[in-house]
């Protein structure tokens, strides 16, 4: 269930981000952008079956990197606040 739902987020991610550029460069008409933008989709589909567990490997490592980053982020944020309100009394 979980691989139907990513593979269709995958082709769905895919064609709107294509099919916005297609669009807002006006190089073709809107159905040359819908056809191109299909194209593209099930290329990228086609692709991600066929490396599926290197890309799910690299992108849960990019995940818990992104998350990590964010936590020392909000970590930080949070030590220059009270720091902060310690120096203004």
């Amino acid at each position: 269930m979980l691989e139907i739902f990513l593979q269709l987020s995958v082709f769905l991610l895919t064609f709107l981000i294509f099919y916005g550029l297609l669009r807002k460069t006006k190089f073709f008409s809107p159905l040359i952008n819908t056809i191109i933008a299909v194209i593209v989709a099930f290329y990228v589909l086609s692709v991600f079956s066929i490396f599926k567990n290197d890309l799910m490997i690299i992108t849960s490592s990019l995940l818990i990197l992104f998350l990590a980053f964010f936590g020392v982020l909000l970590i930080s944020k949070g030590f220059k606040k009270t720091n902060l309100k310690q120096k203004n009394k």
